[in-house]
């Protein structure tokens, strides 16, 4: 018995991340409309499922999809302890999540939140 270990998808390519691209932008849709659910559900006690589109049509936002690909590649790379990716992963996604808003507001004079 060899005691080499076989490594299942080793590394990132463009095929892998594209797909966490697509994965991750789905969930967020989904996860925010949980959310969204349940905030409406404690405060008046009806079950409202409110969709939420952006500018794409079906369960799908972008900025989510470009979130999840920022996080899994920056921070499943290095070989950090659990705090640490922890700590970091707050700081890059609040980062993101500002950056994003800034931009917004730069360039469509909106705000979607504040």
């Amino acid at each position: 018995m060899s005691s080499k270990k076989s490594v299942f998808a080793k590394g990132y390519s463009f095929k892998k991340l594209f797909f966490i691209f697509v994965i991750g932008s789905i969930i967020g849709v989904f996860y925010e409309q949980i959310l969204n659910l349940v905030k409406i559900y404690f405060a008046t006690g009806d079950i409202v499922w409110e969709l939420r589109r952006g500018v794409l049509y079906g369960p799908f936002n972008p900025l989510y999809g470009l979130g999840a690909v920022l996080v899994v590649y920056l921070l499943a790379r290095p070989n950090y302890s659990n705090i640490k990716t922890f700590i970091y992963g707050g700081l890059l996604g609040g980062f993101i999540e500002y950056s994003i808003s800034l931009l917004q507001e730069i360039f469509t004079h909106t705000t979607s939140w504040d």
